[in-house]
């Protein structure tokens, strides 16, 4: 017999909460702040959410002729009539809950080209370069299957920082991740098995204006490139050994931590 109550540890919260109902009311707080133990409890997380693939455009926008693929209704009056039928409706409704929902990208041996830092304790991973690519700064790049279309998910929160290159204007976008000597070796030796998690939400849309490079052109010379993107204000980063389960790292980062720090550095300030 299934247990009728289930206990869930929320991180921040003093108190306990019983019941399928009240789980459901925190099931944003719990999702990208609640402690993780091992791969089959990411899966059973994940199962609830959306693999954010090269159509997430086409769920931020509800686009239901993209998304499901209508290509037989391929003109503005076909489409219109569409719109005015139940399964349309049906459809419509589908993606509100998606675009309302969890997302999540998997990056697969994230750790390969980084060494643990003895100083910071920790690992500098690469997170992104404009060096090789024209992708955003704290994005995620995701490409339709043919690698000739992006989506680009920008994580607002995410705390890089950038290391400059012996080029004008070049950089890489590094993403610290503390973790102590024993836990290190231990990723040090099973790189290929470390997986790497993000998971978001889709808060909104912008445009960003920064420097990319003109690949193939020696030397390197960068210009000003414009992307519009998929925003998420909070991201959630579990790190976990795919063979063992265990976790390494699991930690949220939001724009509003951002802002609190900020102004209470100020009210230090002026005191």
């Amino acid at each position: 017999m299934k247990k009728s109550i289930i206990i869930i540890l929320v991180l921040n919260l003093t108190s306990l909460v019983y019941g399928q109902n009240s789980i459901r009311q925190l099931t944003d707080k719990l999702k990208l702040t609640s402690p993780i133990y091992g791969q089959d409890l990411i899966r059973e997380i994940t199962n609830n959410m959306t693999i954010a693939n090269y159509k997430i455009w086409d769920i931020y926008n509800l686009n239901v002729f993209r998304y499901f693929n209508l290509t037989e209704h391929d003109t503005p009056l076909k489409q219109e009539i569409f719109k005015k039928t139940e399964e349309y409706q049906l459809k419509y409704k589908q993606l509100q809950k998606l675009k309302s929902g969890f997302f999540y990208i998997t990056i697969d041996q994230m750790f390969s080209g980084s060494q643990y830092d003895l100083k910071k304790k920790g690992f500098n991973l690469q997170f992104n370069s404009n060096s090789f690519s024209d992708n955003p700064p704290k994005s995620l790049s995701i490409e339709n299957e043919y690698g000739s279309s992006r989506a680009y998910i920008y994580l607002k929160s995410l705390p890089t920082f950038r290391v400059k290159s012996i080029w004008k204007n070049l950089y890489t976008e590094n993403l610290f991740i503390p973790i102590d000597e024993t836990e290190g070796l231990e990723i040090e030796n099973n790189k290929d098995s470390i997986k790497t998690h993000f998971i978001f939400k889709l808060d909104g849309k912008e445009t960003l204006n920064y420097q990319g490079v003109n690949q193939g052109v020696l030397p390197f010379k960068t210009s000003i490139v414009s992307a519009t993107v998929i925003r998420s204000n909070q991201v959630r980063i579990v790190i976990v050994n795919s063979i063992t389960n265990k976790i390494y790292y699991d930690k949220s980062f939001s724009t509003e931590q951002k802002i609190n720090r900020s102004k209470t550095a100020i009210k230090h300030k002026n005191k």
